[in-house]
């Protein structure tokens, strides 16, 4: 019984390390992700509305 509970104990305690890990990583990723699609559909944009200006000028 108590070989079983240290198996199990083991198994929660990676579970509690591994996880908050990969959520970090994941999250990471996803910000990073985000990040670069925000700055180019923000470029874009910016393009976009500089253009139309200059083609209102012309």
């Amino acid at each position: 019984m108590d070989k079983v509970r240290k198996i199990f104990l083991g198994i929660l305690y990676a579970i509690l390390v591994v996880l908050p890990c990969i959520l970090l990583i994941v999250i990471k990723h996803v910000f990073l992700v985000g990040g670069v699609a925000l700055a180019f559909f923000a470029y874009l944009g910016w393009f976009i509305f500089i253009r139309a200006n200059h083609d209102d000028e012309l």
